[in-house]
């Protein structure tokens, strides 16, 4: 009986897929295509054909559902079709395609006007897919923080922000998560998060390391003091032994430091950052003591004492604005609507002809 009922489910959805197609011709009398209609049906298709159980044709359903509300301009209800369809692939564990299906969603959502929808449904994107792309998640985080940022949410935009680092430093991409960091200081300079400011520094510290670059590194120290607070929160004194470690290869040292509360509490990605730097590579160059005092810090790579590590607090952009060396984070686009737009019909018309050789024509 089971059986039976899912076959005539498949077979309901079959007439409604086919009262779709219909829709879609013209004819001398007929000069352009229902595509209401045709989204209609190919909707309660996809619902016929999920209940049967036939995923393929349930997924191809959703997708000319999703074709024909964009064409219609529903741009809503196309990514509410996208998303379905990604929903799918999820269940066969397909996460990448997944993803790329919740990316449309996204961006059909942000063009209809809902910015946060499109925000959300890339936040479940990267969850979905961090643990077999790292980078794709990361870079689905800071698409999802561009939205929130669109909404002045700083909040949200930090904490995705935070996400993509992590995700950065799960795959060991030291140079994007170096550049996210640098984004991530304008957000709390934004929230006045001096905490969030200091802890950054860490990172900041932490990833020149790993880069061997103890030059950087102790710059990003020094500017450290230029945030409010921080010569006396919990990260200053440790980063000063740590980096003192790593200048004078003292290996018990280094890993006493990393292995300090300060790394400890910190997300898990980041901890283990830590618990990995090693005082193998130890770098050569700068020799010279740590300063906390912003007159005297060392020459850093931009030319200032700003340069290379972003404003970390109001008080430091005001000292590198006036000194000519702030760098602003330049803007990162949003997805392409227009690309995106491309593929959505061209990825409609491939799924639409397989599906009708999978049909038999």
């Amino acid at each position: 009986k089971a059986m039976a009922a899912s076959s005539g489910k498949v077979a309901e959805g079959d007439k409604l897929y086919a009262e779709a197609e219909k829709c879609l011709k013209t004819s001398f009398f007929k000069w352009s295509p229902d595509y209401d209609g045709a989204s209609h049906s190919f909707e309660k298709a996809a619902l016929c054909y999920r209940t049967g159980r036939d995923m393929d044709k349930a997924s191809d359903a959703y997708l000319r559902a999703a074709d024909t509300h964009y064409r219609n301009h529903a741009s809503f209800q196309a990514g509410k079709m996208f998303e379905e369809a990604g929903k799918l692939c999820r269940e066969r564990k397909a996460l990448e395609e997944a993803a790329g299906l919740f990316q449309k969603a996204s961006v059909c959502y942000h063009e209809s006007g809902h910015p946060d929808t499109a925000a959300q449904v890339l936040l479940k994107a990267a969850k979905m897919v961090d643990s077999v792309n790292p980078l794709l998640a990361a870079e689905l985080f800071l698409s999802a923080a561009e939205l929130h940022q669109e909404e002045d949410k700083f909040r949200d935009v930090g904490h995705a922000t935070r996400n993509a680092i992590n995700m950065f430093a799960r795959a060991r991409d030291l140079d994007k998560m170096h550049e996210t960091v640098e984004r991530l200081k304008e957000v709390y300079q934004q929230l006045h998060s001096n905490r969030q400011l200091c802890e950054l520094v860490a990172i900041e510290v932490l990833i020149l390391l790993h880069k061997d670059d103890s030059v950087a590194a102790t710059d990003a120290y020094n500017n450290g003091h230029l945030i409010p607070g921080f010569g006396e929160c919990d990260h200053a004194p440790v980063l000063g032994r740590l980096l003192e470690a790593y200048r004078e290869r003292d290996e018990e040292g280094l890993q006493s430091s990393c292995n300090d509360s300060i790394f400890r509490t910190m997300d898990n990605e980041i901890s283990k950052l830590a618990r990995d730097l090693t005082g193998e590579g130890l770098a050569s160059g700068y020799s010279g003591p740590l300063n906390p005092h912003p007159s005297a810090l060392p020459h850093s790579h931009g030319g200032g004492a700003g340069a290379g590590t972003g404003a970390p607090s109001s008080a430091a952009a005001t000292a590198s604005s006036s000194s000519g060396v702030r760098r602003e984070p330049g803007p990162r686009p949003l997805l392409n609507l227009g690309d995106m737009r491309a593929e959505l019909f061209s990825g409609s018309s491939a799924a639409t002809s397989t599906a009708t050789a999978g049909r038999g024509g």
